[in-house]
């Protein structure tokens, strides 16, 4: 892979990881304005408890094994239904 690839990989990483952190700030504005409260994640669990709570996204949660090099830092949202095209 020469060092224009590279680049452009990065920044096409970068660009995407910007995007997930503006939706994410968009999503707790949105949550704040609606009902005040803030955003919780239940690992393990299928439904909300019923004291005025809403399932945000549904998913599971992908990363590496700690001893893979390669692997990325932070765990990775991943839907249930992925689309591969």
């Amino acid at each position: 892979m020469d060092l224009l690839t590279s680049l452009n990989i990065s920044l096409t990483i970068y660009t995407v990881l910007e995007q997930v952190e503006n939706l994410q700030s968009a999503l707790r504005a949105e949550s704040m304005s609606k009902s005040g409260g803030d955003v919780y994640t239940r690992w393990g669990r299928t439904s909300c408890p019923s004291d005025g709570t809403e399932t945000v996204y549904i998913g599971v949660i992908g990363g590496g094994r700690f001893t893979h090099s390669g692997s990325p830092s932070n765990y990775m949202c991943l839907p249930n239904d992925p689309q591969w095209d």
